[in-house]
């Protein structure tokens, strides 16, 4: 019986039930999940393009003879 028990709650049946019981609070449980995801994949680009772009701005700085033009023209773009 405890065996039987434990996999209940291993399945998460009493979550899955109270989900179908109040189908609005499923709904609004999804709407707040993709906002926390959107707002998280916002903050994560940023957090990595703001990196790229310093790595690219320190390569720049370095003078390799065509490495530094072409990342110096790209970064020129991206202010603008």
């Amino acid at each position: 019986m405890d065996k039987i028990a434990q996999k209940i709650e291993k399945m998460r049946t009493l979550d899955y039930v109270f989900f179908v019981e109040h189908p609005y609070k499923r709904i609004w449980h999804n709407f707040v999940n993709g906002i926390a995801r959107g707002v998280g994949s916002a903050i994560g680009f940023s957090v990595i393009f703001a990196l790229i772009v310093m790595i690219l701005e320190w390569i720049g700085k370095i003078n390799v003879p065509f490495i530094s033009t072409f990342v110096n023209f790209i970064l020129g773009l991206t202010e603008k």
